[in-house]
């Protein structure tokens, strides 16, 4: 998982309270103990720090854990001068990188961050929970926060999600991460960190998306994969479908204007489509007059011929009498001269579609792999500039913000979810309890909401998969 956006954790009245951002790996601990206004760290590895770092030393949100910064040259090995340090710290101790040290907080009267209002800028309380800021000013309708290096004066330009002054709403990651903590009374375990709270949510509604592919809040209707081109049939799907390799995920295909959704076709289907179809891509840009036309791969196309081509629309055909044969520098030559029956008469862009057989027409079916959707036959010119939309399922959305939103059919078993892993943070023997009455509410809640849930769709085709009807 990359970095994470800073995230507002809470809003109470004027109080915000930021949730300190993640550290960067790799990491180190203390080998020895240093004494308060220490400035030499020797830790078990210095290898990630630079001359000018924000290093946070301690357990974050102990009642010693502060920033300093590295102020000399960093010589591979295990130590490290910094600025002095406020606290005594002991040998085992975390020692992490942090890329900023101080949050500016904004306001706004609306759910934006342009615009937004400077507040102030805060240093960052690796020592408390959270960095709070009280809000003596001007009250806002939506607050921000943005995270700051003081040393470079450069801030890391990705703004939280607003979170309204009245608080986060019951189906939103901080209520329901709040509501967990206060219920459990694990508010101060140093396990439970804020990112361990994220983890915990993506991983229930991991195993919620799991239990029912067709789950009728990740549906998504009408999506545009985009238009329609002459000589052109793929498209790229888009990267929250549930599955991009197969066609489960999907409801319908279709062009807009024509009457009928495009039918399913697996690889038997397509090879048998394609006949003698042959086709690659233009290799460089091919000027008009060419006795050359560079593709990709030219195994397949025969010792001489003519290849058909779309540019703009418009449907032109190119001669040869001689290929030079690669898979990926492939040459047709003995192209004709300028004039002449055959000759390249347009210029030809790079990743132009290069086709021998081309059977082209009105798309009727469609196939999926590695994310791409094909539809077939290629789209002639009487097809063109159609939209191609479709209907499918939405893999669940991930979340890395306490401003985030959960689906409301699922934000009860998140709730139930995340007390019983907190209470398993507590357990000495550090294993989740499958009796714990949590975990038992958030399985019984998910087996009656998967029973129950109504798509209110019907496949209008049912795809086979190496034979097995899905």
């Amino acid at each position: 998982m990359g970095y994470q956006a800073i995230s507002i954790a809470k809003v109470e009245g004027r109080v915000i309270r930021v949730a300190h951002p993640e550290s960067v790996e790799p990491k180190t601990i203390l080998t020895a103990a240093v004494a308060a206004s220490g400035v030499a760290l020797a830790v078990a590895d210095n290898g990630s720090a630079a001359n000018g770092d924000w290093l946070r030393v301690g357990v974050l949100g102990s009642g010693t854990c502060e920033l300093v910064m590295v102020n000399a040259a960093v010589t591979h090995g295990t130590a490290l001068t910094v600025t002095a340090l406020t606290f005594a710290h002991d040998p085992g101790e975390p020692v992490e990188k942090v890329l900023f040290d101080q949050l500016m907080i904004y306001g706004n009267s609306v759910n934006s961050s342009s615009g937004a209002t400077l507040i102030a800028t805060v240093d960052q309380t690796p020592s408390d929970e959270f960095t709070a800021y009280v809000n003596t000013g001007t009250e806002y309708a939506f607050y921000f926060a943005l995270e700051y290096n003081s040393a470079t004066a450069t801030d890391s330009d990705a703004y939280s999600d607003g979170v309204a002054s009245t608080g986060y709403s019951e189906t939103m990651v901080g209520s329901i991460i709040e509501r967990a903590l206060d219920e459990t009374g694990t508010r101060e375990c140093e396990r439970i960190s804020y990112q361990w709270t994220l983890n915990q949510v993506n991983d229930c509604l991991k195993e919620v998306r799991r239990k029912l592919k067709t789950w009728s809040f990740v549906q998504s209707f009408g999506y545009v994969l985009g238009q329609t081109v002459a000589g052109v049939n793929a498209f790229t799907l888009p990267t929250n479908i549930g599955d991009p390799n197969s066609p489960k995920s999907l409801l319908n295909v279709y062009l807009d204007g024509q009457d009928e959704p495009l039918d399913y076709m697996d690889r038997e289907d397509i090879i048998r489509e394609q006949g003698e179809m042959v086709r690659t891509d233009c290799r460089t840009q091919a000027s008009a007059g060419d006795l050359t036309l560079d593709i990709d791969n030219s195994y397949g196309f025969s010792d001489s011929g003519s290849v058909t081509f779309y540019v703009s629309g418009t449907e032109y055909t190119v001669t040869y009498t001689g290929v030079t044969r690669s898979a990926t520098a492939g040459v047709l030559t003995g192209v004709p001269a300028a004039g002449s029956d055959g000759a390249i008469t347009v210029t030809i862009p790079v990743d132009t579609k290069i086709y021998q057989g081309l059977a082209d027409g009105r798309p009727t079916g469609f196939s999926v792999s590695d994310g791409t959707l094909e539809i077939w036959p290629v789209p002639s010119v009487d097809y063109d500039n159609l939209n191609v939309r479709m209907d499918y399922y939405t893999d669940r959305t991930a979340v890395d913000s306490y401003g985030d939103s959960i689906e409301s059919k699922a934000y009860d078993m998140v709730l139930h979810w995340l007390k019983w892993k907190m209470r398993g943070a507590l357990d000495a023997t550090g294993l989740d309890n499958l009796q714990d009455p949590d975990f038992l509410q958030y399985r019984e809640i998910l087996n009656n909401e998967a029973k129950k849930d109504v798509s209110g769709q019907k496949r209008a085709w049912t795809p086979k998969i190496n034979r097995i009807t899905y």
